[in-house]
């Protein structure tokens, strides 16, 4: 078969005779294909793109322009192509009546052999995604192809997962206690921690989201105070509670409210008494911040990674129960040696604080 491209001519050759058999096509011509049918005939295929695959089907063993079939335009490339012709392969174009006078039709030619070789076809037209007309009846409406089937490609889900999302999160919690009980401890009233936590999200949807899990804090500080060592160490353990509002690849932003238990150490080495003096004692606790959390990678919107790296910073009121320092010996069961305490008034480790951490997500 010969014809030209962007052309509405095309011609049939018979392999017996050589004579070409011409036809034409309402549309113009992208490409040609030469299939055989389940029926032991031959599909005669023009492809159309104007900007979607439509295409003209005529019968190869008996080709004529009177008698074919113009299937009309779906979109164009990849898996839809490739069903546009597997559909029209199976297709055969039935006799009808011709709105051409019986003069004019062109005489029957000479039958193809079965073994004609297969024609190549040329390059596919560049694809066009945007169009989204489907197949639909022929030309005159006299015969429809069945419904081709939609797309199987899946659209591109929205970016959810950074938003519902497991979370571990380390980094550094500074804390400022203006107690004067905490004086003995430190010389400049900071409390030093490390801050991990894991989360999990409960909720998600319009840019919102909730999520909780478990945070751990632990820190210590000493100073010299008269001559003796003086030592304070925290374990804080605390349940977030975090709403967030999200901007896609930006991050989010968020406040949390935190509620737990900080057991609490204190300690004075004195080396004039035969043991060291301390207190350990479990004591309610709460936190309450916000802050921003940056999304550092991946910065790009597709594709999803169902890893992601975060960095974050957060300031906040820490509050902690008040406890009296009221330090005794510890001696072993049953030893005879006389300790006395002593009583270093009340501490209160409620102050203003912030932290910096990194998390990872997934």
């Amino acid at each position: 078969m010969g014809f030209d491209r962007g052309g509405t001519d095309l011609a049939a050759i018979n392999f017996a005779s050589l004579n070409p058999v011409p036809l034409t096509t309402d549309l113009p011509i992208d490409a040609v294909f030469d299939i055989a049918r389940a029926d032991k005939g031959r599909a005669l295929i023009a492809i159309h793109n104007d900007g979607a695959v439509g295409a003209t089907v005529f019968d190869a063993l008996n080709p004529v322009t009177a008698t074919s079939r113009r299937v009309a335009s779906a979109p164009a490339g990849g898996p839809m192509r490739t069903r546009l012709l597997l559909s029209l392969s199976s297709f055969r174009c039935p006799p009808r009546r011709s709105r051409t006078p019986t003069s004019a039709r062109s005489p029957a030619p000479e039958a193809v052999p079965a073994t004609a070789p297969i024609a190549t076809p040329q390059d596919p037209p560049a694809p066009c995604p945007g169009d989204r007309r489907h197949a639909g009846a022929d030309r005159d409406g006299e015969g429809t192809l069945a419904a081709l089937p939609p797309e199987t490609a899946a659209a591109p889900a929205p970016a959810r997962s950074r938003e519902a999302m497991w979370r571990l999160e380390l980094g550094y919690r500074g804390s400022f206690v203006p107690s004067a009980g905490y004086d003995p401890f430190s010389t400049n009233d900071s409390l030093p921690q490390f801050s991990a936590a894991a989360t999990r999200t409960l909720f998600a949807g319009n840019h919102l989201s909730f999520a909780t899990g478990i945070a751990w804090d632990i820190g210590s500080s000493s100073a010299i105070d008269r001559g003796d060592r003086a030592s304070i160490g925290i374990n804080r353990l605390t349940i977030p509670l975090e709403g967030r509002v999200h901007f896609g690849v930006w991050g989010y932003a968020f406040v949390r409210g935190a509620p737990g238990v900080l057991l609490q150490h204190t300690e004075v080495d004195d080396h004039s008494a035969a043991a060291s003096l301390n207190k350990t004692r479990w004591l309610f606790a709460s936190d309450l911040s916000a802050g921003y959390a940056w999304l550092a990678w991946p910065r790009t919107r597709q594709p999803e990674q169902p890893a992601r790296l975060w960095l974050q910073a957060d300031g906040g009121y820490g509050w902690v129960a008040r406890e009296r320092l009221d330090l005794g010996p510890a001696l072993a069961s049953g030893d005879a040696r006389i300790v006395s305490g002593v009583d270093l008034g009340t501490i209160s480790l409620s102050g203003p604080f912030f932290r910096v951490a990194a998390a990872a997500s997934f």
